[in-house]
């Protein structure tokens, strides 16, 4: 079976990662594994959005409380625009 060695790990993630496997009584190294194994199936699961407008949409949308009813922009109105010019 392949190992896979981390050098130069943050000495706070190492603790964090010690006291996470003691608390499901795991070894280190199995906790690892794990929290490897958990990372790369939600990657795998989660849909990849093609554009922003998918994003937001599957981020904000109607199955998560946010329903946004936007108005087309009204372009029968036809004005100048804005004069930024004068101090």
């Amino acid at each position: 079976m392949p190992s896979l060695l981390i050098r130069d790990v943050d000495p706070l993630l190492h603790a964090k990662l010690k006291a996470r496997a003691a608390t499901h009584h795991r070894s280190l190294a199995e906790e690892v594994r794990s929290l490897l194994r958990t990372s790369l199936a939600r990657q795998e699961a989660a849909p990849r959005p093609r554009d922003l407008l998918a994003l937001v949409t599957r981020l904000f949308g109607p199955d998560h409380g946010a329903n946004l009813d936007l108005r087309p922009r009204d372009r029968t109105q036809d004005r100048p625009p804005p004069d930024f010019s004068a101090p």
